[in-house]
């Protein structure tokens, strides 16, 4: 899952730093990123994170963006936990206890079942 044509152009270039943005599939779309995360994708959730903190086709929301940077980052995924670090900075204690919150109730990586 890839941002696409989601992001605009001066967002996409200020994450460029952070590598969000490479490898730009113009085909994907918030229905499908929002599904990827909601199944456990961590770079889809990085994604989600990022269109909630931005505010691009949803409403601009910092605690759900820090919810979907900490469920990834917990999956590994750096880059979310950068993002969440740096979110964390300009968030008061009482939003990130609400994103805490927010996050144990979100979708990791689902475990393989057993055969």
């Amino acid at each position: 899952m890839k941002l696409g044509s989601i992001l605009p152009a001066a967002v996409l270039a200020a994450l460029l730093p952070l590598g969000v943005a490479a490898g730009v599939d113009k085909t994907a779309g918030l229905k499908e990123i929002r599904e990827a995360a909601q199944q456990g994708d961590a770079e889809a959730q990085l994604e989600l994170g990022i269109l909630y903190e931005f505010g691009y086709g949803m409403a601009n929301n910092q605690i759900a963006a820090l919810a979907w940077y900490s469920v990834a980052a917990k999956q590994g995924q750096q880059k979310a936990a950068a993002r969440a670090e740096l979110l964390k900075k300009r968030l008061s204690p009482a939003d990130i206890d609400k994103a805490d919150s927010m996050s144990a109730k979100l979708p990791g990586k689902q475990p393989a079942t057993a055969k």
